[in-house]
């Protein structure tokens, strides 16, 4: 069964892939999609697992870097791609850029580990058996909401995705998460990517960022400020400024600084 894949904007014009964060779904890119649907077709596909592809197994970031590329083999029609990642979403992105960096134009990694957490890897399975109950308590959800910077008009349907996603794949994905580890390949690649985190995230954030950019001169690291995880949901705004300076090669805003 092939991915869901939301798919606004103009097919003739250059596309915009949009790859969320495990947990969600591809509404998280509404605003961005929003912004960008006149100017390109926006692409966002539900990984394995999550949202309306959620009868679909999650095996591995691997097999989603796979679907996803078919996606763009099929939806781009031989056309180079801008490729936007949150999270697991930008794993996937260090994921393709590593292994068919032809597909690629530019890249935004927002918020990609890529340093092996060995400590938090050995605490998921106790994580998984508390989270999937406290899944279905709205109160919990609304803590959750607040603190990934989630509106209350994107509340219910974010409460919807949390109660469907299954233990089996939420074990599966973190699992994988925080045992994922820059590909050797990925110092080959020649794709311009910008790499993207929030001031308040923790070390080991700030850590896969300085370890994409040491790994590849094409990659440059920029802060956001006042931010934790998931800067496109916190400041969708300056967000999707950046993305659109970046994608046509323009000073980005100063609101953002770089990572020296």
């Amino acid at each position: 069964m092939a991915l869901f894949c939301g798919e606004i904007g103009n097919k003739s014009r250059k596309s915009i892939v949009f790859i969320h964060g495990g947990g969600f779904s591809s509404w998280m890119w509404d605003t961005q999609v929003e912004f960008f649907k006149n100017q390109y077709y926006c692409l966002a596909p539900d990984l394995p697992g999550h949202g309306n592809s959620k009868h679909e197994e999650y095996i591995s970031t691997r097999d989603c870097t796979e679907k996803v590329i078919e996606i763009i083999e099929t939806k781009a029609k031989g056309k180079k791609v801008i490729l936007v990642g949150l999270s697991l979403g930008a794993q996937i992105v260090v994921d393709i850029l590593s292994i068919r960096p032809d597909l690629v134009e530019r890249a935004l990694i927002n918020s990609g580990l890529v340093i092996p957490f060995k400590l938090l890897k050995s605490m998921i399975p106790l994580m998984v058996k508390w989270s999937i109950p406290l899944a279905s308590n709205r109160k919990f959800a609304r803590f959750q909401a607040k603190y990934m910077y989630i509106s209350d008009s994107c509340f219910e349907t974010y409460y919807k995705d949390t109660k469907s996603i299954t233990a089996k794949t939420l074990s599966t994905f973190m699992l994988g998460y925080f045992d994922y580890k820059l590909p050797d390949a990925f110092k080959e690649m020649t794709v311009p990517s910008l790499v993207l985190i929030g001031s308040k995230e923790p070390s080991f954030m700030k850590k896969s960022l300085i370890a994409l950019v040491k790994s590849n001169s094409n990659c440059k690291g920029y802060i956001m400020p006042h931010v934790n995880h998931g800067a496109s949901l916190a400041n969708p705004k300056l967000f999707n400024e950046v993305l659109d300076a970046w994608i046509n090669n323009q000073p980005l805003p100063s609101e953002i600084h770089e990572f020296l």
